[in-house]
C-alpha cells in the first residue's frame, strides 16, 4: 500500500520576542509591532526569485500560506516537493530579515510532515505544527532551529543561488523543562543571505543589535532581566561568528 502524502508538508510556526510583556507595558506600541509583524509576512509572500539554475520561484498564495494570531505567524506549504522547499526558505529567509528591519524580535521553527489544514474554518492540525513550535520555543535566542527531516532534504537539493550552508549545524542553547542546556542542532543560517546588510565594522554587540527593540521594551539592555540579556547575547553570538567578527 502507498503511504498517503497528501497531508506531507514544511511548516514553519515563529513567534515574537517579549511580546507579553510589550503588551502590558504599552498596548499602542504593541500594535505597532503587530502591524509590522503582520506587513513582514505579506511582503514576504510575493516575491519573484530567479535561481542560477533558471528556476523562477514565486512565493504567494497558491503555493505557500501563512497566517497569524497575535504574535504568532504560521507559514506552511500547499505540498511537500523540492520547489516547496525552496519557496517556504526563500520566504522565511525574507521574513525574517524584514521583521528584524522593522524593530521585530522573532525566534522560530521549521518542521517537516502530517499538516492538515481549513483555511475557511480557521483549523490547523498536526504533529509538524507541535514540532515546529516546540523547536521555536526551546531556542534561547533569536533564530531559527530546524528539524532533521528538514536538514536532509535540503541538503540533498540545496537552493543554488544560497549557499549550502544556509542549513547548518549549530551549538546552540536550548531550554527544557526549565533547564538550560547546549545541544547541536540543525539552524537555518538567516545571517548568510543578507550579510550585506550588516554596515557596521568590527563585532557586532549586544547592546547596538539591541537598540533597535528599546522602544517595543521600553529600557535599553542593561536594564533588562539577564535571562532576556541571556538570549541576545546568544543572538550576537550566532551573528558575529557567521560574520566571521569573533575575533575582531
Amino acid at each position: 500500500m502507498n503511504k498517503d502524502t497528501s497531508n506531507m508538508r514544511y511548516v514553519a510556526f515563529f513567534d515574537m520576542l517579549g511580546f507579553k510583556e510589550a503588551t502590558k507595558r504599552d498596548i499602542d506600541e504593541a500594535w505597532g509591532a503587530l502591524e509590522d509583524l503582520r506587513v513582514s509576512m505579506e511582503d514576504s509572500l510575493n516575491l519573484f526569485v530567479k535561481t542560477p539554475n533558471q528556476i523562477i520561484i514565486k512565493s504567494n498564495n497558491d503555493r505557500i500560506m501563512a497566517t497569524n494570531f497575535s504574535d504568532s505567524v504560521l507559514i506552511f506549504t500547499m505540498e511537500n516537493t523540492v520547489e516547496d522547499l525552496h519557496r517556504i526558505l526563500i520566504a522565511i529567509a525574507h521574513f525574517f530579515a524584514k521583521s528584524l528591519h522593522r524593530c521585530v524580535p522573532l525566534r522560530g521553527g521549521i518542521s517537516y510532515g502530517a499538516f492538515k489544514c481549513n483555511f475557511e474554518k480557521n483549523l490547523f492540525c498536526g504533529p509538524t505544527l507541535i514540532r515546529a513550535y516546540e523547536l521555536g520555543q526551546s531556542a534561547q535566542w533569536s533564530g531559527i532551529i530546524v528539524d532533521d527531516e528538514v536538514a536532509e532534504r535540503y541538503y540533498k537539493n540545496p537552493i543554488k543561488s544560497f549557499a549550502t550552508s544556509v542549513i547548518e549545524q549549530r551549538i546552540i542553547p536550548v531550554k527544557y523543562e526549565c533547564k538550560i542546556r547546549k545541544e547541536k542542532l540543525w539552524v537555518f543560517n538567516w545571517v548568510l543571505p543578507h550579510k550585506a546588510n550588516f554596515k557596521v565594522d568590527g563585532p557586532v554587540s549586544p547592546q547596538l543589535y539591541s537598540a533597535a527593540f528599546e522602544s517595543l521594551f521600553k529600557s535599553s539592555y542593561e536594564n533588562w532581566p539577564e535571562y532576556i540579556q541571556a538570549i541576545y547575547d546568544n543572538t550576537v553570538e550566532f551573528i558575529n561568528s557567521v560574520l566571521g567578527r569573533e575575533d575582531l
